[in-house]
């Protein structure tokens, strides 16, 4: 398993010259992915929870319970008539995955199969869809796919639920906000407290004062990857760093073959990974990834004294 499988790789390079890249030895492909997700999280980890985006990339077992935000691929071996086939098990037939609903054997019933999807198609497991803000439902959009997740900015209401780190909790109180008053009773900036206590923080949420409720949430074991309402279609690993693994890896491996005569195409791809992932870490250009909390790594001057307002 790895942030990348083999069939990545269709979208950037024909097969059969990827193929000639790795020479028939995947390890170097996966050596390589090795090196450039490294790469990646050394210049994009100070702002970015890249955690939450470099996770496994596994093939979807009906015996395995799955976490939010777990991705997926169909796969199975292909169908041969003489096996003898039972409930549950998973085949590959003319590039569809189909789960047996009967048991089976001999030529191909349809019948018998529960189509799943394409040969390599990709699922992710969603939030649990009871995750609130002040009181609404607060499901994943485009333009906010970690809504559930808790955010210490936020400005909860009792009663909400968040999902953080593999768990969903129940605040037990309203965010407490600071008012101007209290703020200036600081006196810096640096010493002022977050709006929230992580809820997963021993310390502060001693008896469970601000998060309650702790419960593992997971995606149980059978669950289709066709059933919508606990898995979405589709790749949730952010197309450009993607795109910029898949850049490194290739031109990384095109010595092996092309020496010094590498396609320009290549080497421009590599470029333009490089230079984006150098813009995104210093801030010129901003992904759509999650960020760390709390946030560090902002140019910004801090640990200043409060200003009081109305004061001459």
């Amino acid at each position: 398993m790895g942030y990348m499988i083999l069939n990545d790789y269709k979208s950037f390079i024909q097969p059969q010259f990827f193929q000639q890249l790795v020479q028939g030895d995947d390890e170097k492909r996966i050596t390589e992915e090795r090196t450039a997700i490294s790469w990646a999280l050394s210049r994009l980890q100070q702002k970015y929870d890249m955690n939450a985006e470099f996770t496994d990339t596994s093939v979807w077992s009906f015996t395995s319970a799955y976490g939010a935000r777990s991705r997926v691929y169909l796969d199975a071996d292909l169908y041969v008539p003489a096996n003898a086939y039972v409930v549950n098990d998973l085949t590959l037939y003319q590039g569809n995955v189909y789960i047996c609903n009967n048991n089976t054997t001999g030529a191909f019933v349809a019948n018998d199969w529960q189509l799943l999807g394409a040969q390599y198609a990709m699922f992710y497991a969603n939030y649990p869809a009871d995750c609130t803000l002040q009181g609404k439902l607060n499901p994943p959009t485009l333009t906010k796919p970690n809504a559930p997740v808790f955010n210490y900015l936020n400005i909860y209401t009792k009663g909400d639920v968040v999902w953080w780190k593999g768990n969903t909790y129940v605040a037990a109180q309203d965010t407490l906000l600071i008012t101007h008053n209290d703020l200036i009773n600081f006196f810096t900036y640096a010493a002022v407290p977050y709006l929230n206590v992580f809820p997963d923080d021993v310390q502060n949420n001693v008896n469970q004062k601000f998060w309650k409720d702790e419960t593992v949430y997971v995606v149980t074991a059978g669950t289709l990857p066709t059933d919508t309402t606990s898995w979405t279609k589709g790749d949730n690993r952010n197309p450009q760093i993607l795109r910029a693994i898949k850049a490194l890896v290739v031109w990384a491996l095109s010595p092996l073959i092309s020496g010094n005569n590498a396609p320009k195409k290549w080497e421009n791809e590599y470029n333009n990974a490089t230079c984006d992932m150098d813009k995104a870490a210093k801030g010129e250009i901003t992904l759509d990834l999650q960020l760390i909390q709390p946030r560090s790594g902002q140019r910004i001057m801090f640990g200043g004294n409060i200003k009081q307002k109305m004061t001459y």
